[in-house]
């Protein structure tokens, strides 16, 4: 939850230095309108045969050497962003992976849990009842059942009678 709220934080943070990279921008090329006094007239545009802006002009404040750090500042700072989100998500993809595994984890514990304690209840069972102590516990699968005819053989029987 705290790695989504980086991950969001970081992308207004890029939102925000595009659109001051696009203010720089609109700086370095100023409109027609708002320096229509400082044109210089040999200078004509051939398409609309009006006077051309020169991106160079005697502003101090709009001089391609001041603002070209601020862009490549604004610009590093972008890719540095986007590479800390793209390293936030493959974060976040990792976690829920092991978030989905400790979940599995849990639940076998749980399993193993009770199955020990099964055991356990079954053993104290058999440990209190001292007759039973002694002897494994027996399950009868069939009643017992008395043999419907003699096993011994008749040699052994005819031996007995000649006696």
């Amino acid at each position: 939850n705290q790695l989504l709220e980086t991950i969001e934080a970081l992308r207004r943070k890029k939102i925000e230095l595009r659109r001051k990279k696009i203010e720089l921008l609109a700086e370095l090329v100023p409109t027609q309108s708002d320096h229509s006094h400082s044109t210089n007239p040999q200078v004509m545009n051939p398409v609309h045969h009006q006077p051309q802006v020169s991106l160079f002009q005697d502003d101090p404040t709009l001089e391609m050497d001041d603002i070209k750090p601020q862009l490549q500042g604004s610009e590093d700072k972008a890719r540095d962003l986007e590479f800390q989100i793209s390293q936030l998500e493959v974060k976040l993809s990792k976690m829920s992976q092991d978030a989905l595994t400790l979940e599995i984890l849990e639940r076998d514990l749980r399993i193993a849990q009770t199955v020990y304690s099964s055991v356990l209840s079954q053993w104290e069972l058999v440990k209190s009842d001292s007759s039973i102590m002694y002897y494994p516990q027996l399950q009868l699968v069939a009643g017992p059942t008395l043999p419907t005819r003699s096993q011994m053989p008749d040699s052994l029987v005819n031996l007995g009678r000649k006696l």
